[in-house]
């Protein structure tokens, strides 16, 4: 398999820190929320960070 590039195995990582602070901000943001339509949107941003990090983790794995 193709390796990637240094350049690119950076991009990879930052989107993945990235993804990981925004599911972590989003879970906090839930938990202080006290409406709950807030909470809950909170919640969903927070389940969508988490699946781009796992889709991009698992495509740099794909790539090792």
């Amino acid at each position: 398999m193709k390796q990637l590039k240094e350049e690119s195995l950076k991009i990879l990582r930052d989107g993945i820190t990235a993804e990981a602070l925004a599911c972590k901000k989003c879970d906090a943001y839930s938990g202080l929320a006290t409406d709950q339509c807030v909470k809950s949107l909170f919640s969903d941003m927070a389940q969508h960070h988490k699946q781009n990090f796992f889709n991009l983790l698992n495509y740099l794995r794909a790539q090792s």
